[in-house]
C-alpha cells in the first residue's frame, strides 16, 4: 500500500496564499521522483476552486508526474444532504469537484469539529453515509483527550467513536473509507504520541476492522496518524506497523516542510 500524506490547513491562509502553495511545493519537489506516495491538501471550502483550477493547469505539465497521484480534501461537511442551511456544504455540492482529481476526500469526525462544532456520534455516521452516497473518500477521526490517556480508557473511546461506523460499512464502500488516529492531546501542541501508543492504537482499529471484514478488505484501509507531525518524526511514525500515512497539521502550512515529509513518505513507500 502506497503511503498517504495530507496538509490540513484548518483556517488559515489568504486567497495569495493558497493560490501560490501548489506551484510552490512543485518547486520543493522538482528533480524528485515523487511516485510513490498519494498527497493532499485539505484547504479552506472557500479556496478548493482556486486550487482546483491550478491543478488542472499545472497537470497539463506532464512531467510533473506526481499530480497523478495528488488528491484534494475537504475539511468538513454537513451532515444534512439539502435544505435551509444556512453556510453548510453538502456531499453533493462538493462531489462536483470529483471529475477533476483522483480523489475528492472529506475529514469527518475531526476532534476539533467534535469540540468546536459540537459533532455527535449520530452526526458523524450521517456525514460518512453522505460521502459514500456522493462517491466520497470519509477520512474518519478518531482519538482521546489526555484524561482518558490518564483514566486508561482510551481504547474503549476509540472503539465507541470507530465500531458503530464501522459495522455499517457495506463490504463494497469499504475501499472508499480511511481512518486518522489523532490523539486530542498531540494536536498543535508539539508533543507526539509514543512510537508505542500509536501501535497500539493502530493495531487496535486494525483488530477491529478485522473483526467485521474479511482480512484482505481489512489490511486495504489506510490508517494515518495525525497529531503533531514534522520532518522531525514523519521517518520514525511511518515505519510504525499499520500507520500508512500523515495527517499533518500545522507543518503543512511550510511548503518546504510539508515537502520534507512527502520525500521521506515516498522514501518510505
Amino acid at each position: 500500500m502506497s503511503l498517504y500524506v495530507i496538509g490540513n490547513w484548518k483556517m488559515n491562509f489568504n486567497r495569495r496564499e493558497a493560490s501560490l502553495f501548489l506551484p510552490n511545493l512543485i518547486s520543493c519537489l522538482d528533480g524528485e521522483d515523487i511516485n510513490n506516495v498519494n498527497i493532499s491538501i485539505s484547504p479552506p471550502i472557500i479556496y478548493l476552486p482556486e486550487i482546483l483550477a491550478k491543478y488542472i493547469q499545472l497537470k497539463s505539465n506532464d512531467k510533473i508526474d506526481f499530480l497523478n497521484s495528488f488528491f484534494l480534501t475537504a475539511q468538513n461537511i454537513s451532515h444534512y444532504s439539502k435544505g435551509a442551511f444556512t453556510g453548510q456544504i453538502s456531499a453533493g455540492m462538493l462531489s462536483s469537484y470529483c471529475d477533476n482529481v483522483s480523489r475528492m476526500s472529506v475529514l469527518i469526525g475531526h476532534s476539533e469539529s467534535r469540540l468546536y462544532l459540537h459533532e455527535s456520534d449520530d452526526m458523524i455516521k450521517s456525514k460518512i453515509s453522505n460521502c459514500l452516497n456522493e462517491c466520497l473518500y470519509p477520512v474518519v477521526c478518531c482519538g482521546e483527550t489526555k484524561d482518558n490517556r490518564k483514566r486508561g480508557d482510551y481504547l474503549e473511546v476509540v472503539r465507541k467513536q470507530l465500531e458503530p461506523i464501522i459495522k455499517n460499512i457495506p463490504n463494497g464502500k469499504l475501499k472508499f473509507i480511511s481512518f486518522a488516529y489523532e490523539p486530542i492531546w498531540a494536536i498543535g501542541t508539539g508533543e507526539n504520541a509514543s512510537p508505542e501508543q500509536i501501535d497500539e492504537i493502530h493495531n487496535y482499529i486494525r483488530t477491529l476492522l478485522c473483526s467485521y471484514f474479511p482480512i484482505d478488505l481489512a489490511f486495504s484501509v489506510p490508517l494515518l496518524y495525525g497529531g503533531s507531525c514534522s520532518k522531525n518524526n514523519a521517518r520514525d511514525i511511518l515505519l510504525i506497523k499499520n500507520v500508512n500515512g500523515l495527517l499533518v497539521g500545522g507543518a503543512s502550512l511550510d511548503v518546504e516542510h510539508f515537502s520534507k515529509i512527502i520525500k521521506i513518505a515516498n522514501e518510505l513507500s
